[in-house]
């Protein structure tokens, strides 16, 4: 079992982030007429710092619950690919509201909780 410490999960959410944004910009230069791409890279330009703040805040213990397998990674990049394509979070905090609330839906829909208490 996999459990991503506070600095583990921290630095896959930024890496993921950074990653998301810099594919964001460059689908944006070849899609110049599609206003999505540029909306998400927006989206990640001022939330990434916001992010680093929320470290250690109960939402985010809350978030690291999850962190007990190997697909949490997948399942937060799977939401941070929808940001601008029908998830448009307005701060860091409501990104990982988002993140959250999709982990806590993946579980009871799977009905395979993968948290811990």
């Amino acid at each position: 079992m996999t459990l991503y410490s506070p600095s583990a999960y921290r630095d896959c959410l930024a890496t993921s982030l950074e990653a998301q944004s810099r594919w964001r910009a460059h689908k944006a230069e070849q899609f110049p007429d599609d206003e999505r791409n540029k909306k998400a890279l927006e989206i990640f330009q001022r939330i990434e710092p916001e992010i680093a703040v929320l470290s250690g805040s109960p939402l985010h213990l809350r978030i690291l619950t999850f962190a007990t397998d190997e697909r949490f990674g997948g399942e937060v990049e799977f939401i941070l690919r929808r940001v601008g394509f029908g998830v448009f979070p307005c701060s860091g905090e409501a990104l990982l509201e988002e993140i959250l609330a999709q982990l806590e839906l993946r579980c009871r829909s799977t009905g395979r909780l993968f948290a811990v208490s």
